[in-house]
C-alpha cells in the first residue's frame, strides 16, 4: 500500500499521494469502477485518481463526476470540491466539503526548462535561475492555483 502522503487541508479539506505500484484491479475495485481508456499509464492514472477520491472520502460520488463551461470537473450542485492530478507513477487528489481545490503533482522532465518561459514571467525565470527544483514547484503551483479557479484563459506568464 504505497500512500505517500496524506494530508489535512485546512479545516475542511483532506488531501493525498499515492505512489501507484499496483495491479490495475487494485485501483478499478477500489474505486468501484472501471475505464475504456485504451493507453494502459493514462487509465491507471484514471483509476488512481478515484480511487483517492474513495480513499479521502469514502463515500465520493465518482458517477457525478460532470465538466462544467470550463471543463472543470464538479459534483452536482458542489456538494463536494475536488481536484486530481497524476505524474507517472504518482497520482494526487484533495477533497474539500467547502472550499474550491486544487492540486497538482509533476515529475521532474526537462521540458520544464525548454517550456518555462510559457509559465514564469521573466522576473520569475530570473529568481529561479533554471534550478530544476524550483523549476517543478513553480509549475506545480501555477497548476494548483489554475485548477482552483478553474477558470479558461489564464496564462501563467503573466498571470501571477
Amino acid at each position: 500500500m504505497p500512500l505517500y502522503k496524506e494530508f489535512e487541508i485546512g479545516t475542511h479539506g483532506l488531501a493525498a499521494i499515492w505512489k501507484m505500484e499496483e495491479p490495475e484491479a487494485f485501483f478499478s475495485e477500489g474505486a468501484g469502477i472501471t475505464s475504456d481508456i485504451k493507453h494502459e499509464k493514462r487509465r491507471m492514472e484514471f483509476l488512481g485518481g478515484r480511487f483517492l477520491l474513495k480513499l479521502l472520502q469514502k463515500d465520493f460520488p465518482l458517477h457525478n463526476i460532470r465538466k462544467d463551461e470550463h471543463d472543470k470537473p464538479r459534483i452536482d450542485n458542489n456538494d463536494l470540491f475536488f481536484s486530481i492530478s497524476h505524474s507517472w507513477p504518482y497520482v494526487a487528489a484533495v477533497v474539500d466539503t467547502r472550499n474550491e481545490a486544487g492540486i497538482d503533482i509533476q515529475t521532474w522532465r526537462p521540458r520544464m526548462q525548454v517550456l518555462q518561459h510559457k509559465f514564469l514571467s521573466p522576473d520569475e525565470q530570473g529568481f529561479f535561475e533554471n534550478d530544476e527544483k524550483l523549476l517543478a514547484l513553480a509549475w506545480c503551483a501555477k497548476e494548483a492555483a489554475y485548477k482552483w479557479q478553474g477558470r479558461r484563459g489564464v496564462v501563467f506568464a503573466k498571470n501571477r
